[in-house]
């Protein structure tokens, strides 16, 4: 039995909910970021995967920053975005 699938003697709740986004651009990271932490932590039986051909994203707004010395590249990077990987 795959794992969205349920017996009939399993509860509607343990049916696992799918969400793939794709693109991992601003728009498909923070509604990764948004939906993990409405369904994440509250509802365990959601798998949320997020498709991008890049491991990374480069903030640029800030890149200048970095770039002249006024920031750390520590300063801007969002670490809870690494978190549980």
């Amino acid at each position: 039995m795959e794992t969205g699938e349920t017996s009939q003697g399993e509860k509607q709740s343990s049916k696992v909910t799918k969400i793939c986004i794709l693109g991992g651009g601003f728009g498909g990271l923070y509604t990764a970021l948004y939906l993990h932490s409405c369904w994440g932590f509250k509802n365990k039986n959601c798998q949320i995967t997020l498709i991008d051909r890049h491991d990374h994203i480069v903030f640029t707004p800030l890149l200048y920053e970095v770039i002249t010395g006024e920031l750390e590249p520590w300063e801007i990077f969002n670490q809870s975005l690494t978190q549980g990987t």
